[in-house]
């Protein structure tokens, strides 16, 4: 894995707010702006898609990676397949 800073990330619903992968924050504007897509919630923020369902949609399996520590924990959401980071988060002790 690359130590570059990861991709802001979007959370998407399909338009039965069934959960699909997330967007990256450019990929989210153009669907707004388009009108592919309304803002579902600001925290955090999520999208909804206004003409896609998930039995149509493409969806990566993904698992959930816990680094423990002495002072923070960190917490991954990554894809199996291409070992890369979807979502991470730190939680201080």
């Amino acid at each position: 894995m690359s130590q570059h800073h990861p991709t802001v990330r979007v959370f998407v619903l399909d338009k039965r707010k069934k959960p699909l992968m997330p967007c990256s924050a450019q990929r989210a504007r153009k669907l707004l702006r388009s009108g592919r897509a309304r803002v579902h919630r600001m925290h955090p923020f999520t999208i909804r898609l206004t003409d896609r369902l998930r039995e149509y949609s493409a969806i990566q399996q993904t698992a959930l990676k816990i680094d423990p520590g002495s002072k923070q924990s960190g917490l991954a959401i990554a894809r199996i397949d291409a070992d890369k980071i979807i979502l991470r988060s730190f939680l201080h002790a």
